[in-house]
């Protein structure tokens, strides 16, 4: 059933992102030579923030597709921990052999809470910070789309975060921290990236509505103004630049999806984009440790170490789709099952609850 309701522009957009996010990490440790392909691969990491995006279309769909099945909440948390948490265990176990992470890296990354603290977000899997803002959002998701709020206030909603990330949580984290360097983490956290999800909301319910709503681009107006002012103005971290092009993200991707675009090869990357983004890295290391840092630097290693890097990444990632994804999205289905099948409570403790 599942496979049927797939949107392959969906999974076009996947395919792009994971395309952009090892673009820009095999960039960080074999950069082009020639400026415009460095600064053009530099913009890879948006691919996360297109990742986001694509997640929040993605639940509110499903959630659409299985309206009116019970316990709608409690099903959708088997399914999206069974769903993530095999792959994401496994590599934390194999990274945790090399990174060693401390015992409390180590609880906090099981759980899926490690994006709440600088020492923990990428302590124990190597851009593990973007899995953990995921599942923070997986966490708020049942709540927000039972809402169902209109496009403008979910990007209102999405403001409203932005602010309260700037004023109070960024400045909270620096007292909290006050002697350590946290820049990077200030932007990998989840409240700085939450804003991102509650822009791809407000997208499935103009889409799902078939109509452009003109208040949410005023919203948008306002967002990006209200930026530059508690930049240029306040001195506060507003990030106008980051904003423009996650809207310009947006953009890009309600167009995708409006046209239906599609490519077969993009969207097989995309179905296999979650074990890629867990293990490329770890090929990136492995050919940076062959190549040793004094060719690394040439300007053939780029072009030598992209390909390389996505084609191992991709055969392993089908190898881990078979062995652990799919067994682990199985355990999921069997878990519902149960549940739909189980004996209905009595009547005595049905009337208690």
């Amino acid at each position: 059933m599942e496979s049927e309701k797939r949107d392959q522009s969906l999974d076009f957009l996947r395919g792009i992102a994971i395309f952009a996010v090892v673009i820009f990490h095999v960039s960080l440790f074999f950069g082009p030579q020639h400026s415009f392909y460095r600064t053009l691969a530099s913009q890879g990491f948006l691919g996360v923030q297109l990742f986001f995006i694509v997640s929040a279309i993605t639940m509110c769909r499903m959630w659409d597709l299985r309206r009116g099945e019970s316990s709608p909440m409690a099903k959708f948390y088997i399914r999206r921990v069974c769903r993530i948490a095999g792959p994401f265990w496994l590599a934390l176990i194999l990274y945790g052999l090399y990174l060693k992470p401390d015992i409390f890296q180590l609880i906090t990354t099981t759980l899926f809470i490690h994006a709440l603290w600088p020492h923990t977000i990428n302590a124990a899997i190597p851009g593990g910070w973007s899995i953990g803002v995921e599942m923070l959002f997986y966490l708020c998701f049942p709540v927000l789309v039972k809402l169902d709020l209109s496009p403008r206030c979910y990007a209102g909603a999405g403001l409203a975060v932005y602010i309260a990330n700037i004023i109070f949580v960024r400045p909270a984290y620096g007292i909290a921290y006050p002697d350590q360097d946290i820049h990077e983490f200030l932007y990998l956290q989840f409240w700085n990236q939450a804003p991102v999800f509650l822009i791809g909301m407000s997208l499935s319910k103009q889409l799902k509505n078939g109509i452009t709503d003109i208040w949410s681009a005023a919203v948008v107006i306002i967002w990006i103004a209200l930026s530059f002012v508690c930049k240029f103005v306040f001195g506060l971290f507003g990030s106008p630049f980051f904003w423009i092009e996650v809207f310009l993200l947006t953009a890009f991707a309600y167009t995708v999806l409006q046209t239906k675009s599609s490519f077969e090869p993009i969207n097989y990357l995309g179905r296999m984009s979650y074990s890629i983004y867990l293990v490329h890295l770890a090929i990136v290391w492995t050919i940076m440790a062959y190549l040793g840092p004094e060719n690394a630097s040439t300007h053939w290693a780029f072009w030598f170490a992209f390909p390389v890097v996505f084609l191992v990444s991709t055969l392993i990632s089908i190898l881990l789709g078979r062995l652990v994804e799919k067994p682990s999205s199985e355990v999921g289905r069997a878990i519902i099952s149960r549940l739909d099948h189980s004996p209905p409570l009595s009547k005595s403790f049905a009337g208690e609850s």
